[in-house]
């Protein structure tokens, strides 16, 4: 009566495991175009056979009837195994090992056994009936076949190598893919565990095997996984070669926001570790400033996922924005792919930037060196023009009147092209970054470029003993573009002093002159542009190209103490 009990207890069970298994199927049908859907389905459905038909073995009062459902549950066994490994095959992306003799073994093995287990009562060499059972419930004692062995061999090999591509896979994948993989694999060893027990006679339930039992709890562990997981939001496809490979950084987000997977480039773009967290709650407002440019904005309201901004996504995206990276300022080139399902609703959002810091800085220097071949094409063809022309005009005066006085202007006329030259030259030499600097005092320095220029009955005060990294030689170009345009706009008598900024956040520069009249300051460091009439205009313009070269940054000062006074910070 206690057997009759159990075993129907058991085939309940059984049966309950089945019902289960098939209304996962159901609900995972709805996602039946995700990559390693169908084959997850198919796994699905061939449990729930299993478990079914087992359960129905139990209850069946006739051989006939046991034997029939015994042999459709041997079936659905051989389709779990080569469920599982294209499943595996599938959402891992390893698609390159489906080879025809792998179909040939996982297919063909599979169709063989399955129609050598529903004819074995015609040949018996699947298993042999040797005897017969009647308590609690009338049952066939079996012997299994060597064949049988055989099938059961091949059935945990295409398992155990199913299961070496996920876990190899889990390996190397960002953490919700870990889970994902982790809770599949484990909770397959439930199944397992019980069909081991029952086939080595470890355990034995009334001459029942409890796989299916092993089955119905890996089918619950299966809803956690597909609900709480997202099995199918955003498969992973070869991510050793797609992602791991790169030296840009790429995150992969998916529908619901959360970042499912990234590699080490990425890792100093978040504020903690991802660990499937969504991607709002760990980039810093820049990166999600710079996304939203690019067309991917997060929303951690209710649905928590990436919303458009009204005009739709548009496959590929890209776009130069700065981000602050381990607090410096880097440029990054964002590429944002979208990736659609069969049914083209957005799966997964994979998100690429690539430093372009450096690129970005020669393209500015291009830029600035273009425009400076711009403006020497203007001098040449305007400002040179002016003085040629008036020494032209003094020489005809000259030759017509017979009058040396106009030699002087002629000459004047001439160093004032002189000055041009020179000063085109040096501005045709500070295009590029300064590379190799030294320790010079800032003091030395300024006396040696005092030296270097007409300074008439001038003043030189100097208040710093600091040094600098710098050129020499350009340091040296920029302290007498600065002494020669005081002497030009303050006078002969002009007093000079240099000091330190704070405690060595840069140096100032300043004379006793007018100083710059408002109107002119937006404009003083401009190419070409002065208030001197005799002036070429590139003197300051010489002064702010050696700073930035050097890094540094040269703006006016106000100070009531003096007349013009510059201001360059390290």
């Amino acid at each position: 009566m206690i057997g009759t009990v159990l075993t129907d207890a058991y085939g309940f069970l059984a049966i309950l495991s089945g019902v289960i298994l098939l209304s996962i199927t159901i609900w995972t049908y709805q996602y039946k175009d995700e990559q390693g859907a169908l084959p997850f389905i198919l796994i699905l459905i061939s449990s729930a056979g299993w478990c079914i038909f087992d359960g129905l073995v139990t209850f069946s009062d006739t051989l006939f009837l046991k034997d029939t459902f015994l042999a459709l549950k041997n079936a659905f066994v051989f389709i779990l195994p080569a469920a599982w490994v294209m499943f595996a095959i599938q959402f891992t992306g390893k698609t390159e090992y489906l080879t025809k003799p792998v179909k040939f073994v996982v297919f063909g093995g599979a169709v063989f056994f399955i129609g050598l287990s529903i004819t074995n009562s015609f040949h018996e060499l699947y298993i042999h009936p040797t005897y017969l059972i009647t308590e609690p419930v009338i049952q066939h004692g079996t012997e299994r076949r060597p064949l049988y062995w055989v099938g059961y061999v091949y059935a945990y090999t295409l398992i155990i190598g199913a299961n070496g591509l996920l876990i190899r896979l889990g390996l190397s994948s960002g953490s919700l893919h870990k889970k994902q993989i982790l809770l599949l694999t484990l909770g397959l060893f439930a199944p397992i565990l019980a069909n081991l027990l029952s086939e080595l006679a470890l355990f034995r339930f009334y001459n029942l095997t409890i796989t299916s039992l092993g089955l119905g709890v890996w089918g619950i562990l299966l809803a956690y996984v597909f609900y709480r997981h997202k099995l199918f939001n955003a498969t992973p496809i070869a991510r050793e070669r797609v992602i791991s490979g790169l030296d840009d950084a790429m995150i992969v987000v998916d529908n619901m926001g959360r970042v499912t997977d990234w590699n080490a480039a990425a890792e100093p773009l978040f504020s903690q570790s991802p660990d499937g967290q969504h991607l709002a709650d760990i980039a810093g407002d820049d990166l999600l400033s710079s996304l939203s440019k690019v067309g991917l904005s997060l929303d951690t309201g209710v649905n928590g996922g990436p919303v458009g901004d009204g005009s739709g996504y548009v496959n590929e995206k890209a776009n130069n924005v700065p981000i602050m990276v381990n607090g410096e300022e880097r440029i990054y080139n964002i590429r944002l792919s979208v990736v659609l399902n069969k049914s083209g609703q957005t799966q997964a959002n994979a998100i690429v930037l690539r430093d372009i810091t450096e690129l970005e800085q020669k393209r500015q220097d291009l830029e600035r060196q273009n425009e400076r071949l711009d403006n020497f094409a203007g001098v040449l063809a305007h400002d040179l023009r002016n003085p040629i022309g008036t020494a032209k005009g003094y020489m005809q005066l000259v030759e017509k009147n017979n009058d040396n006085e106009f030699i002087s202007r002629v000459t004047s006329a001439h160093d004032r092209m002189e000055n041009m030259v020179d000063d085109l030259l040096i501005l045709a030499k500070q295009g590029a970054d300064v590379t190799e600097t030294r320790t010079i005092r800032l003091d030395e320095a300024v006396n040696e470029a005092w030296n270097h220029v007409e300074t008439f009955d001038g003043t030189l005060h100097i208040d710093t003993d600091q040094t600098i990294q710098a050129d020499p030689s350009r340091i040296a170009n920029l302290l007498e573009n600065l002494i020669r345009n005081s002497y030009e706009h303050a006078g002969e008598e002009t007093t000079v002093c240099v000091g330190e900024i704070g405690d060595g956040e840069g140096f100032y520069f300043a004379d006793d002159g007018p100083g710059i009249p408002d109107e002119n300051r937006d404009r003083i460091f401009d190419y070409g542009y002065s208030t001197n009439a005799d002036g070429t205009g590139f003197g300051l313009n010489i002064v702010k190209e050696i700073a930035e070269a050097h890094g540094w940054k040269i703006s006016l000062g106000d100070d009531d103490e003096y007349g013009a006074k510059f201001e360059i910070r390290f």
